[in-house]
């Protein structure tokens, strides 16, 4: 019985180890992702807030890509006067700014020209989680999204 408390204890304390690797591991990842400007977020819930209803996205082809200067965006919106379509183009990116508020998550912000109106971005990642906020202002509204960043080298078709 000695023997085995002992082996748990030690099993315990490996897998916890682990666990405390991995997750600052993957803390950094995310760091890293957004200081490099290299990442792609890919939702799985939008929301447009003046109708307030959360709608699921089974589709692995709606993204925000940013490759340091140029974004790419694929995403589904629900604007109040339309129903659901892709909203799709490529453009640069301006005014970006990235800050690490607190020590708990990061606030990305950036503007995309798409000709003729001016689409702010906002992103908001908590490392620890994994978790990403996307919220996307158009002159028609506002879009929310939930979902992840990933490694845009590993993600692009």
């Amino acid at each position: 019985m000695k023997y085995y408390t002992l082996l748990v204890v030690m099993l315990f304390g490996i897998t916890t180890s682990f666990a405390s690797n991995r997750k600052d591991r993957e803390i950094a990842q995310s760091d890293s992702l957004i200081v490099k400007r290299q990442w792609s977020f890919r939702p799985i819930t939008m929301q447009n807030p003046t109708s307030g209803t959360t709608r699921d996205i089974f589709d692995y082809n709606f993204y925000l890509n940013l490759n340091d200067s140029l974004a790419t965006l694929s995403m589904p919106v629900e604007w109040v006067s339309m129903s659901i379509y892709t909203e799709q183009f490529t453009t640069t990116v301006q005014d970006y700014s990235a800050s690490f508020i607190d020590n708990d998550y990061w606030r990305v912000l950036f503007t995309l020209q798409h000709t003729p109106y001016t689409w702010a971005v906002e992103v908001v990642v908590e490392p620890s989680t994994g978790r990403a906020q996307t919220a996307i202002v158009a002159p028609e509204g506002t879009m929310r999204y939930i979902g992840a960043l990933y490694n845009l080298k590993n993600r692009e078709k």
